[in-house]
């Protein structure tokens, strides 16, 4: 069955309220999870962003898995729906999860409940930086514009993660900015 957002602009209108009036990237990611997941009548909003290797994903937030996963949960691109949408960079969509073929269950956020998926990257010039994700217990299709208002939110997050990643590299020491620097350029 297909379910229709029924208020796309809404969406998209709630996410660039967010990430106008950001403050810092927790707070941020708590509120766009939040207002996504009312707005889309999603069971989960998940964001995982790209570690410093370039090649991982962690769980940073969510409304509607178990908030002790957040920081705990990893997982490679490639890996799972999530990591595949971050290899692919492209949207995964799937109305039921659990019987494809790359789905991958993990135990600590108690997922094993939600059946539809839909995974958009957070790209930069081609460069992913995170992933936006939800998912529903009910199996649910979604249609072509819901996916487009999806992916919009997704490239409204994009540079509010990516800006913040380069602040946190104040903090590092000398060869960890030269090498995390040197990966981001080598990744365009």
């Amino acid at each position: 069955m297909e379910v229709t957002i029924p208020d796309r602009i809404s969406v998209l209108a709630d996410v660039a309220e967010v990430v106008s009036q950001s403050h810092d990237l927790s707070e941020t990611l708590a509120n766009v999870t939040d207002r996504v997941a009312r707005r889309l009548n999603a069971d989960v909003c998940s964001v995982y962003l790209t570690a410093t290797d370039l090649q991982h994903l962690t769980l940073r937030a969510t409304v509607g898995l178990d908030n002790r996963s957040v920081g705990q949960v990893r997982l490679a691109f490639g890996e799972g729906l999530v990591g595949l949408a971050a290899e692919r960079g492209e949207t995964i969509a799937t109305a039921h999860a659990s019987q494809e073929p790359h789905y991958e269950y993990f135990p600590e956020t108690g997922e094993e409940r939600f059946e539809s998926l839909v995974a958009a990257p957070l790209t930069i010039q081609g460069g992913i930086v995170g992933v936006l994700v939800i998912q529903s217990t009910e199996s649910r299709g979604f249609g072509a514009e819901d996916i487009a208002a999806l992916e919009t939110c997704a490239r409204l997050l994009a540079p509010i993660v990516m800006n913040a990643q380069l602040l946190d590299l104040g903090g590092r020491s000398e060869q960890e900015r030269s090498q995390t620097l040197s990966r981001l350029g080598e990744s365009g």
